[in-house]
């Protein structure tokens, strides 16, 4: 069953937009739980909602790449994790490396 929008987080990459449920949100929350460089990445997630987009400046989109692709080569990640990855892996090196604006 398809998640509402109320249900969902919203990402933004580069002016790509990636959604992911609540319960995508919570997966990445506990597999980052020992990620070295992920406390404020996990802090934006725990404090995202439905009104305002999660916003990440350029070294945790490139740590939260990073860790993805990591975790990718492990298990197969949730439907909304795999988009997440696949966004990062098209944005442009200079947009994952700068910050990002206001959602």
């Amino acid at each position: 069953m398809e998640a509402s929008h109320l249900e969902r987080i919203r990402i933004d990459l580069a002016g790509e937009r990636v959604e992911i449920t609540r319960e995508e949100r919570d997966f990445l929350l506990e597999e980052f739980c020992f990620v070295a460089g992920s406390k404020q990445i996990r802090e934006r997630l725990e404090a995202a909602g439905t009104v305002r987009a999660v916003e990440l400046n350029g070294e945790e989109r490139l740590c939260l790449r990073a860790a993805l692709a990591g975790l990718e080569a492990e298990i197969a990640l949730p439907d909304g994790i795999a988009r997440l990855l696949a966004a990062l892996d098209r944005a442009p090196a200079a947009s994952i490396s700068s910050g990002i604006r206001d959602g």
